[in-house]
């Protein structure tokens, strides 16, 4: 096996790897499995089945500090060590210890690419580690955990590394693809564009390098650019997921037609796998063919088992008011403005906001305005206001002149009802508040701050509190308004 290959064997995968998505699985070391001493090799097998089985992880830890510690061990034993090394700390007060550890295994070897790569690597898992721990600890953990971070390189030196170890090895797509997901995960997106290029032109047909350089396309607005990353491993097979990938980027880039392509191609690939004809409806939808598309939904919805999917209900309220059965989509609608958000949980935030505008503006075309008034303000309560709505509010402004754009960070409080709220959306129901970012055009931090309260106070009980305005300079733009709802995030202060 090259340096930069991965097993396609899916036995050869460390069973403890939750999932048999191509997502979820870890980036091996180069030489899985392959190069170690029999004895080595027979403990981290232990081990594995160990972590497999949820044994202590201490005596776990203890086998594999033993085996490493043992002469004679050579490159790639120490990266299978590194590893395997994350999934056996599971507590804040032997993390520092732990990256000690790691650091000492290494060290003859740091001028292994691979090493050097697993190491960084394990940096990245702890200071991961220590974010989750923040989420549930108190203000006196978190002046420990802070240290703890303190104590291991920062995010800067982490992208340096990941860098560093990429130009030691030409060849290496194993080592570009960890980089790349890491800086994907940091929103460091042209870094880890240049890393994830270079492994699909070492590798052409390595689904997960298309799957991550399409999804770091995508996160940077480039929906053509991620198309274009999976079209390219799809030359060279047909692997379920970069075609199901590439359906969903297709109906991003409202590419109709790819959609059906892709999504027929998936649906031969995996036997009643959900999803596959409600895309297909979607483009027959946008492509006038309602018959077609309606058929699609009863397959999706029989394969479901349920008639009653948010995303199945809008759009055949679309469908419906696209053929004139005006009743028949608007009591459908009606269904969708009314029911609880926060139970679809099967749909991602910009899932959900795609489907909601689709049936916005079907709802606006069909003459439904009052439905679709309706629609578009609980849009904006949740925190995906159609951009589209803005900009209309926008136009309807008188032009002036001088006009900064702001940025606001506000807080809201949410009430003790919240999770039946209207505002709230899949994995939302146990925040007590808020944080979300608004961009206003606006003559002055007063203005900025008054326009962005008009839509911010919509339908909440508590006052929102800013906690942050930027002034980011002036614009040529004439027309104030806001100019995005940012995503918003549960709040961890007060």
């Amino acid at each position: 096996m090259s340096a930069g290959s991965q097993p396609s064997d899916d036995a050869s995968l460390p069973k403890f790897v939750e999932g048999a998505s191509l997502w979820d699985r870890p980036i091996l070391p180069a030489e899985w499995l392959n190069g170690l001493d029999p004895d080595f090799a027979k403990v981290t097998q232990r081990v594995m089945l160990g972590i497999e089985r949820g044994d202590s992880l201490t005596r776990l830890k203890m086998q594999l500090e033993k085996v490493m510690s043992e002469e004679g061990r050579n490159a790639t034993e120490i990266a299978h060590g590194l590893f395997l090394w994350p999934y056996l700390i599971d507590r804040p007060d032997e993390l520092l210890a732990a990256w000690e550890t790691a650091q000492r295994w290494a060290e003859p070897f740091l001028d292994e690419p691979e090493t050097a790569s697993l190491l960084i690597s394990v940096a990245a898992e702890f200071r991961m580690m220590i974010e989750d721990w923040e989420d549930d600890s108190t203000d006196a953990m978190a002046e420990g955990l802070e240290a703890l971070r303190d104590a291991l390189p920062s995010e800067e030196e982490i992208a340096e590394w990941y860098r560093k170890t990429a130009a030691m090895d030409a060849k290496s797509v194993a080592i570009r693809l960890r980089g790349g997901t890491w800086l994907i995960d940091h929103d460091r997106f042209s870094e880890a564009r240049r890393l994830l290029n270079e492994a699909a032109e070492l590798d052409p047909a390595n689904p997960l390098v298309a799957l991550r350089l399409a999804e770091c396309e995508r996160l940077d607005h480039r929906v053509e650019a991620g198309l274009t990353a999976l079209e390219r491993a799809l030359q060279h097979g047909d692997e379920a997921e970069v075609l199901f990938e590439a359906a969903l980027m297709s109906v991003e880039a409202k590419r109709w037609n790819d959609v059906i392509t892709y999504a027929q191609r998936y649906d031969r690939k995996s036997e009643n796998a959900l999803w596959t004809h409600y895309l297909l409806a979607t483009a027959l939808y946008e492509l006038g063919k309602l018959d077609e598309a309606t058929a699609e939904i009863e397959v999706e919805r029989q394969r479901a088992g349920d008639d009653e999917d948010l995303h199945l209900v809008a759009l055949q309220a679309c469908i419906a008011l696209a053929a004139g059965r005006g009743a028949e989509g608007a009591i459908a609608a009606e269904s969708v403005i009314e029911r609880s958000w926060a139970d679809a949980e099967n749909l991602s935030e910009p899932a959900m906001t795609e489907i909601l505008e689709r049936l916005w503006h079907r709802l606006e075309k069909s003459g439904e305005e009052g439905l679709a008034k309706r629609l578009a303000r609980r849009m904006v309560v949740s925190g995906i206001g159609p951009e589209e709505l803005f900009l209309r509010q926008r136009a309807s402004e008188t032009e002036r002149g001088g006009l900064h754009e702001f940025e606001l960070l506000v807080h809201q409080p949410l009430a003790e009802d919240w999770p039946e709220h209207v505002g709230c959306l899949p994995g939302q129901t146990d925040w007590e508040a808020y944080e979300v970012v608004w961009a206003v055009l606006a003559e002055d931090s007063d203005d900025a701050i008054g326009r962005m309260l008009d839509w911010q106070r919509l339908d909440q009980t508590h006052e929102p509190l800013v906690l942050e305005v930027k002034d980011l300079g002036e614009r040529e733009d004439p027309r104030p308004g806001i100019l995005a709802q940012e995503i918003r995030t549960e709040a961890l202060r007060v």
